[in-house]
Formats: C-alpha cells, structure tokens, sequence
C-alpha cells in the first residue's frame, strides 16, 4: 500500500497480464469448455485496470495495446453471448411444436456460429495475445529501470487507490439510486459496467486490505442482477435479426420466435422488478456503508 504509484500499478499489470498468459494456454484444449470465458475475464480484468491507470501508465501502454486489447476482448463475446441465449433458450420447453420449430431453428443458428466463433477465437488468439503481453511486459521492465534511477518522491498507491475508490465508488451509488425510478436498458447497463471497473479495482488489493472484501458481494450481486438484464437486451436484439433472416428465407419460424420475444418481454419487467426492490432506499444505505466503510480502510491502510 506504501508503495509508489506507478511500481504499484505496473506489479498489477504484469500480474494480470500472467492470469491471462495462463488462461491462454487452456485455449488448446477442446475438452475445457470454459477456456475462452476466462481468457474473456482475465482480458477485460486487464483492460479495467489499463483504463482505471491510465496516467501512472502513461508511456507505457499505448493506444495500439489498447486498440488490440480490445479487439481481443470483443473476439471472444460473441461466444458468450451465445452461450448465454442458448442456456435460456434450452430452459423453454413448454413451447409445443408449431412454436418449438422456430426456437429449434434460432438454437441451431446460434450453435453453429458459436462453434465457428470459438474455433476462430482458439486458433487466433494465443498468438495475438502472447505478441502483445511481450511487449508490455518489455515496456514495463525499461520504465522501471528509468524510475529507479530518478529519486523523486511519488503518491502512493494506497493513497491513489483511496481517491479512486471514492470517486469511483459516489459515481456508482449515484447511479445506483436513479435505478429505483428507472426503466432504461441504457442506464442499467452503464451502471452495470460502472460496478464492474469498481470490483475491478479493489480486487488486487482485498488480500493487502481484508476489510475491503465487504464491498465485493454488494458489487457482485449488482453485477449479476444487471448481467441478467444486459443478456435479456442482447438475446432480443439477436431474436429479432433472426427472425429477419427467417422472413426473407421462408422460413415458418415466426410463431416460435414471436412466443420468445414476448417472453423476453415479460422477463426484462421482472429484472426490472428485482432491480427496484433492491434499489430501495434501505438496501442501497447497506452498500453505501460498505463502500464508506472500504474507503475508510484504505486510508487506514
């Protein structure tokens, strides 16, 4: 926690960039089926704590990184996009066969383009990501080296972190509490992604920092709670393009695919439900005090 800033944030780097290395490596394997997921994770585990530290960074990870980072990340959501539609569709079986036709149908789009997706993912991303973890880590090693030659004094991390968490943390309860009143797929999922690089920023600290670990399941929960409604917008944006694709090949899917659309409907006001309750004035002051109560931590630290 004492250490400087960029020291500090460049050990995470290399550490998260290894957790990636490490998840690249069961991409070879067909039998692990959750492979590509964690490389996906580790990936976007990366990307937060690139963005979250842009600054101390400055220098040594550039645009390109990013850029391709990026490109990486969006390679392998696809799969999971499909996964995702493909185990909720696999739970609808009350459908009947004029309806169970159209679901059938979608359900063998969306596993053969997932198949080609992860088999392209598989065979493309190790290589890319193994290019790019190199040379970060080759920029990392010469800024540290530059950094030990200057005696300068520096902010450090755990006082950093302690700033960040604060701003990070009142933008996300600020959010949080519009959600109460809100029915905008839009707000729910930047307040999802919110909650994301906030979890992502504490968790390389919670070992240093145990009492940081309260906070973790609040952001969980919320992540998890709002996921369903983000896969819930994705599937329907993928139930209507197929159902254009349908119409133009002739195909007699139209009742099943209607049946689906209007239970994502019926699904999306439950989610939306579930969100209003727990954004309550009561169950938000509980994660408002274990955000207070992790700042206050770190700067006991």
């Amino acid at each position: 926690m004492h250490q400087p800033l960029g020291e500090a944030v460049q050990t995470i780097v290399l550490s998260q960039l290894a957790e990636a290395r490490r998840a690249c490596a069961h991409l070879a394997s067909e039998a692990d089926t959750e492979a590509l997921h964690a490389v996906r994770v580790a990936i976007r585990r990366l990307r937060s704590t690139l963005r979250a530290w842009r600054k101390p960074l400055r220098g040594v990870v550039t645009r390109r990184h990013r850029r391709r980072l990026r490109e990486l990340q969006r390679a392998t959501g696809c799969t999971r996009d499909a996964d995702v539609a493909l185990a909720w569709l696999g739970r609808q079986n009350d459908l009947g066969a004029k309806r169970g036709e159209g679901v059938a149908w979608l359900e063998n789009e969306l596993r053969q383009r997932a198949v080609v997706q992860r088999h392209r993912a598989r065979e493309a991303l190790p290589a890319t990501f193994h290019a790019i973890q190199e040379d970060l880590e080759a920029r990392v090693a010469a800024s540290t080296s530059a950094s030990r030659t200057v005696d300068v004094p520096s902010t450090t991390y755990g006082e950093a972190l302690t700033r960040r968490l604060r701003k990070q943390g009142r933008a996300w309860m600020d959010a949080l509490s519009r959600l109460a009143a809100s029915r905008d797929v839009g707000e729910a999922h930047a307040t999802r992604i919110l909650g994301k690089r906030l979890r992502y920023l504490v968790e390389p600290t919670v070992d240093l920092v145990p009492d940081l670990k309260a906070l973790l399941p609040h952001l969980q929960a919320w992540q998890d709670l709002l996921g369903k409604l983000n896969d819930t917008r994705v599937l329907r944006a993928e139930v209507s393009r197929e159902a254009r694709r349908a119409r133009k090949a002739g195909r007699s899917t139209h009742a099943g695919l209607k049946e689906i659309r209007r239970r994502l409907r019926r699904r999306k006001r439950a989610v939306f439900k579930r969100i209003g309750k727990r954004a309550s004035p009561k169950r938000l002051r509980l994660v408002k005090r274990a955000w207070k109560a992790a700042v206050q931590a770190l700067a006991s630290a």
